[in-house]
């Protein structure tokens, strides 16, 4: 490209939609080069920066890291990378995003509870805002708006991080647990799910699953716990830590809305 055709960084971040800050930021991180300098020192750019910044805007709003970034960059422009590790990369991501819905979809169970036990203690008694706007409120946090097919999704996310249960094990062992209620929270990296419940047979089947996945490489790392049952007040309580815990609160919540349509 001639020198004529350059782009200054003025004209480079009006293109593709960045402050000049952030371009020399992106600069400085190594992401983006400018093809020349002036004599007096101004950047100037290739056309080819335009469609840099806009993978690296579209790769950031993915959620990938800057290092993410670099590596999917230095692959694009024809640098050696292993297709196993760019699955990886991509991989890791996703099940990144998969944590952050497992944290919102357990809010949200809460959430419906709540609700409910709000809705069964005032139903019949004067509201401030009206049943019909309350009614309305619990309809719309119980209702499932994903429609997605969420046993796939399971199932992959159980393979991916080697668990060594599958779906339809884990349903062999707690498909049962029909009309019993389930809460999960999370504290720090723990996950926790009390199975309100005293029967024997459900306590059972809970350690069944925890002893299924005590050797898991899902569990492997320093930081992670394998899952382990205690007897609490309230019911039986399953925890488990680590990064791949959230598989889990995953698992009941497949298991919940499995069971719940089949009374």
């Amino acid at each position: 490209m001639k020198k004529d055709e350059l782009l200054t960084i003025g004209q480079l971040a009006k293109q593709a939609g960045f402050s000049t800050s952030a371009i020399r930021y992106y600069e400085v991180e190594g992401l983006i080069q400018p093809a020349h300098r002036t004599a007096s020192g101004y950047r100037m750019y290739e056309e080819q920066a335009v469609r840099t910044l806009s993978f690296i805007k579209r790769a950031q709003q993915l959620g990938f890291s800057l290092q993410d970034i670099r590596q999917l960059l230095a692959f694009q422009q024809g640098q050696q990378l292993e297709l196993r590790s760019l699955v990886s990369l991509v991989e890791e991501r996703f099940l990144e995003i998969e944590r952050q819905v497992t944290n919102l979809l357990i809010q949200r169970h809460e959430m419906a509870l709540f609700m409910q036990s709000v809705y069964d203690q005032v139903q019949g008694r004067p509201l401030m805002n009206g049943e019909e706007l309350l009614t309305q409120m619990i309809e719309q946090v119980c209702a499932d708006p994903f429609r997605r097919p969420v046993f796939q999704v399971l199932d992959w996310l159980i393979e991916v991080t080697q668990c060594h249960i599958s779906y339809d094990e884990a349903y062999a062992l707690l498909g049962d647990l029909r009309g019993m209620h389930f809460h999960m929270w999370r504290d720090e990296d723990i996950y926790y799910i009390l199975v309100v419940s005293d029967k024997e047979e459900v306590f059972q089947a809970l350690q069944k699953l925890a002893d299924f996945e005590a050797g898991c490489t899902a569990h492997s790392s320093p930081e992670s716990l394998p899952p382990g049952v205690t007897i609490e007040e309230e019911g039986f309580l399953l925890q488990a830590k680590g990064k791949n815990a959230f598989i889990y609160a995953r698992l009941f919540m497949a298991l919940e809305q499995e069971i719940s349509q089949y009374p």
